[in-house]
């Protein structure tokens, strides 16, 4: 069953939590605050605060636009899976060369 849909109101502060796929680090260098940046820049969200626990990370965060917090944990997740996904690929592509 899908999650129910977040309620986002404009202007509003909300507590947010991220946790960590299989409970694996949220956040593991400071490139991945980059990105969190980045994703807050783009929706206009505000980070008032965050705490990182060894699998998850709270954030509180005010959206200054519809749907913002939304926008920015999609933003997150998909760009924190890009650049982890390069290096595997260039790894991967460096040990088959052996089995060509």
């Amino acid at each position: 069953m899908a999650r129910p849909r977040r309620i986002n109101i404009t202007g509003i502060t909300q507590h947010l939590v991220q946790s960590g796929n299989n409970c694996q680090p949220s956040f593991q260098d400071a490139t991945d605050f980059e990105l969190l940046k980045t994703a807050c820049a783009k929706h206009s969200c505000v980070v008032h605060a965050y705490v990182l626990m060894s699998n998850h990370v709270h954030l509180l965060l005010t959206p200054n636009q519809p749907d913002g917090a939304s926008r920015v944990f999609r933003d997150l997740g998909r760009d924190y899976v890009s650049s982890r996904s390069e290096p595997l690929i260039e790894s991967i592509d460096a040990l088959s060369v052996g089995f060509s």
